[in-house]
């Protein structure tokens, strides 16, 4: 028997999977966050969990963050706290601390990712210097606009504005005050991109500059930089003001990347410390590139391994992120430099956020049943060098039962267009996709993934659709009849889905509350 409860969060993620093998099931939560917004508390997914887990079999034998962004890892928290709850082990997002120096282009190693410096972070002391390095970019972003929008003024009063005091950075309220819009506006809106639109490709060009700019960028930016630069700004100003426009948005792109980078990372550490405090081991998974992984169950130490297991146990097979992705946000350019690069007329600085192509993306198999989860996966990294996708990524996507369809059903990179190469419409085999996003969501589901659906049913394929909360009609009034009816729930507007396949039957829905008149 296979069990997947996804619980209603809005605008976040939180799906459990449980496989019944002969001994006891085996319990995986692929993340548990609920956004600042949803106006749930932290704990909401923790008290769902207790309403599906039998008090003698609540345990989790892996919780996946699939990636930093706090929607899908603020609700981790109250769960790893509770200490009724055995844990064996958690695999967290493997992020680049992009505060380090950079000065090779080596393969990144453990030590240089969040999740392993910040279960060393006994004191705070880590976290607390990163946010203040992130308050100190905001408030020089603030500066540079005000310059290009107002006037020329003193800039030592947003550079020297550092000392403040630590418990309001950790408050976050700060930097949420500078993404206040995207919030309103869906949490997610500042990362619905095109990759092949990039203003700027970071990776080529950080590779090209001579290293000896790499080794002085960043650490060695300076007062005087900034005051040029202003300069710079103000003549801009008074004799361009389209182009002084532009560049005051791409201070406010880069301002609130540092933002959100802020609040993630304080999350990510939220979820580490209390990992940490209770010693389940932290892993941080990376593919070679364009080589999936499998893992196998072993029954002995209650986790998945990649030493293979002669059993029919499940198995979780990772299709990224791959090594050179995070090697591309390792070599990322650092906020200050990209602070001057934005002075220039001549460049745009537009989408600079890297937690969702860093999302873990993989196939859990069992009974003959695949089950993608995505988390906000992009798929970036499914492709090579000669932009051709990996023929041994995509050949593990070929038949899928169940869908976690990546970015909440947003517009993301080449995810769909990877589901269609590899054939996903053009199976036999009915499957379900699973949505979760807020009520009327104003951006999801998106046009990207209408076209997508509507293409695969135009050829037959036999596809159903499950939603945690009652998308808009107009966002899904081509594709309708696929959305599959409510059952086991009175509300027709927001709700868990449960999904269980059976050998004999086959997978049956009992829980969808969902119903578009």
């Amino acid at each position: 028997m296979i069990q997947i409860d996804m619980f209603e969060v809005k605008l976040g993620a939180a799906l459990l999977l449980r496989f019944g093998t002969k001994k006891r099931p085996i319990n995986v939560l692929a993340d548990g966050g609920v956004s600042r917004w949803s106006g749930y508390p932290p704990d909401h997914v923790h008290k769902k969990l207790k309403q599906v887990f039998n008090s003698d079999e609540f345990c989790l034998h892996l919780i996946i963050g699939t990636h930093y962004d706090e929607d899908h890892l603020n609700g981790l928290v109250p769960i790893i706290n509770d200490t009724s709850i055995t844990i064996y082990e958690a695999w967290m997002p493997p992020v680049v601390n992009d505060l380090d120096q950079r000065t090779s282009y080596q393969d990144v190693s453990k030590e240089g990712l969040l999740p392993h410096q910040f279960t060393k972070d006994v004191n705070n002391t880590l976290i607390t210097s990163y946010l203040k390095e992130k308050y100190k970019e905001i408030n020089i972003c603030l500066y540079l606009e005000k310059t290009l929008k107002t006037e020329l003024t003193d800039i030592n009063e947003f550079y020297h504005k550092v000392n403040v005091n630590e418990s309001y950075l950790h408050e976050l309220s700060f930097f949420r005050e500078q993404i206040e819009d995207s919030y309103k506006d869906n949490y997610h809106s500042d990362v619905d991109f095109d990759t092949e639109n990039d203003n700027i490709d970071e990776y080529n060009y950080f590779r090209n500059i001579p290293k000896i700019i790499i080794n002085k960028s960043y650490y060695h930016h300076n007062l005087n930089d900034l005051k040029e630069i202003a300069k710079h700004l103000y003549f801009i100003r008074r004799n361009d003001p389209k182009i002084a426009l532009m560049i005051a948005n791409s201070y406010a792109a880069i301002r609130k990347n540092s933002a959100k980078r802020a609040i993630n990372a304080k999350a990510l550490h939220n979820v580490v410390q209390a990992l940490r405090k209770r010693s389940i081991p932290i892993q941080s998974k990376i593919i070679d590139d364009g080589t999936p992984q499998k893992y196998w169950w072993n029954t002995r130490i209650n986790r998945f391994t990649l030493s293979p297991q002669k059993n029919k146990e499940p198995t979780f097979t990772l299709l990224g992120p791959s090594q050179s992705l995070v090697n591309k946000h390792l070599h990322k350019i650092p906020t200050y430099d990209l602070i001057k690069m934005a002075s220039e007329p001549s460049i745009e600085i537009r989408r600079i956020t890297e937690s969702n192509e860093l999302s873990y993306i993989g196939c859990f198999d069992f009974l003959g049943q695949r089950i993608l989860i995505s988390g906000d996966a992009g798929c970036v990294d499914f492709l090579d060098d000669k932009k051709n996708y990996y023929k041994d990524l995509l050949k593990e996507l070929e038949t899928l039962h169940i869908v976690q369809v990546a970015h909440h059903g947003g517009n993301n990179a080449y995810f769909y267009d990877v589901l269609n190469k590899a054939g996903y419409p053009n199976q036999n085999e009915p499957s379900y996709m699973l949505l979760s996003h807020d009520y009327h969501d104003k951006l999801r589901p998106s046009h990207v993934f209408e076209s997508f659906l509507v293409s695969a049913l135009s050829k037959g394929k036999n596809i159903q659709i499950l939603f945690t909360s009652e998308p808009r009609k107009k966002n899904v009034n081509n594709y309708k009849r696929v959305i599959f009816p409510p059952t086991g729930t009175k509300s027709h507007t927001v709700g868990d889905v449960k999904i269980r396949f059976d050998p004999y039957s086959g997978w049956i829905v009992d829980n969808h509350a969902i119903k578009i008149t």
